[in-house]
């Protein structure tokens, strides 16, 4: 399945996109850095019409909402090319990661990432994790943060993201701490 279920669809133009790849290696987790008062659907707009052909796959806002600007058959415009010291998972010997990693923009509206997930955005967040996969077959190991691809130019992406929280989410099948699956 190339489109998630219950996301708004807000595809970006054919040039903002790498075309018939398999971008199920890995999954990317982004901030957006200083977008106060932004939806997800104000960053999809952006990245429709951005001079720099910018793109990912999914956008979750402060609300919880989800939009798709990217489908699952074509990579997204967000991670590209490894910096010095990033993590050696990302040695694979691809040039473009972009070609083989989906990435999920989490709207924050301070300019370090520093601001924690709204509890409706974390909610939308773990399960298109969950679901991307269990339907991309994606090991949870390779679920990774934007700074281990670029340690310095963004260092601070995605910022105070619940990482452990996401773990424990996905290794109780989804369901949340203390209430069973289903």
């Amino acid at each position: 399945m190339n489109v998630y279920p219950g996301a708004i669809q807000m595809l970006v133009p054919y040039d903002n996109v790498f075309w018939n790849c398999n971008p199920s290696y890995a999954i990317v987790i982004h901030g957006t850095a200083g977008w106060q008062g932004a939806s997800a659907q104000d960053v999809a707009n952006m990245f429709a019409t951005v001079p720099d052909k910018r793109s990912s796959h999914f956008i979750i806002g402060r609300d919880g909402v989800v939009a798709q600007c990217v489908t699952l058959d074509n990579g997204a415009g967000a991670n590209c090319c490894l910096e010095p010291g990033h993590d050696p998972f990302w040695d694979i010997g691809v040039a473009n990661l972009n070609t083989v990693t989906i990435s999920i923009e989490h709207v924050h509206w301070t300019t370090d990432n520093s601001d924690s997930l709204t509890g409706m955005q974390k909610q939308a967040s773990f399960k298109l994790v969950k679901w991307l996969c269990d339907t991309r077959n994606v090991p949870t190991n390779h679920i990774k943060g934007h700074n281990t691809l670029d340690p310095q130019s963004r260092a601070h992406c995605p910022g105070n993201y619940p990482w452990q929280e996401l773990f424990t989410f996905l290794q109780n099948g989804g369901a949340t701490l203390g209430v069973p699956a289903g």
